[in-house]
C-alpha cells in the first residue's frame, strides 16, 4: 500500500516557529512532527511514501529525509502554489492512481488504528474512508455530518439541505481512498 504524508500548508498558526521551518518539519522529542506519522505508516507495513510540500520544501525534505527508513522509499512532491486538500492529494497520486492511498496528515501527532480503518474500507466497498473522533462539544471545526449507518451526508455544511438528525463529527487528517476516487479529486481543491 502506498501512503501520502499531507505537508503541504503555510504554517501560519504556529508562527514565529514556521518562519524557517515548515510545521511539519518542526521538532518534537527531536524529531520533525512528520516523522511520527511516517514511522506510524512504517510500523503498519508501508514502504512507499510521497510527501507533499510548499512552505519551506527544502527545510522539510532536509530535517525528514535523513530519518526515512533504510526499506522504504520517498518521494517529495513539490506544490508551487497550493494545489488545496483534494488537488495535492492528486498531485501526488498521479503516478499510481490505480492503487489504493493511505493519506495522513504530517503535522499531527497522531497514532490510528490503520489494520481497523483497512478493515471497515474493504467490507464497505467505500470510495473513500475517513478516520473520524467524536466533535467536542463548541468546538468551531469544521464538521463531518454522518447518518445512523455512519455515512457522511454533509461536509462543511454542504449539501445545505441535508437531514437535521446528523451526528457532528472531526476529520482526523487521515483516510483511505479507492482507486476510482481518483477520477473525482479537483486538480486544484480548496485549500486548507
Amino acid at each position: 500500500m502506498r501512503a501520502l504524508l499531507v505537508c503541504a500548508g503555510f504554517g501560519t498558526r504556529l508562527s514565529p516557529l514556521t518562519d524557517h521551518l515548515p510545521k511539519p518539519a518542526v521538532p518534537v522529542a527531536n524529531r520533525p512532527l512528520a516523522w511520527f506519522a511516517l514511522d506510524h505508516l512504517h510500523r503498519f507495513g508501508v514502504r512507499d511514501f510521497s510527501v507533499n510540500t510548499h512552505h519551506l520544501a527544502a527545510a522539510l525534505r532536509d530535517a525528514l529525509e535523513p530519518l526515512v527508513p533504510s526499506d522504504s522509499r520517498v518521494r517529495f512532491v513539490h506544490e508551487p502554489e497550493i494545489l488545496g486538500t483534494g488537488g495535492g492529494i492528486k498531485n501526488a497520486w498521479r503516478a499510481h492512481s490505480d492503487e489504493p492511498l493511505l493519506t495522513m496528515n504530517g503535522k499531527l501527532l497522531f497514532a490510528p488504528d490503520l489494520a481497523a480503518l483497512v478493515r471497515v474500507h474493504e467490507q464497505s466497498g467505500a470510495i473513500a474512508t475517513m478516520v473520524l473522533k467524536p466533535m467536542p462539544s463548541g468546538d468551531a471545526f469544521s464538521a463531518v455530518e454522518l447518518d445512523a449507518d455512519g455515512r457522511v451526508r454533509r461536509m462543511l455544511g454542504e449539501p445545505a439541505n441535508a437531514p437535521s438528525n446528523l451526528q457532528r463529527a472531526m476529520y482526523t487528517g487521515v483516510q483511505l481512498l479507492s482507486p476510482r476516487a481518483f477520477r473525482d479529486l479537483p486538480d486544484n481543491g480548496t485549500a486548507a
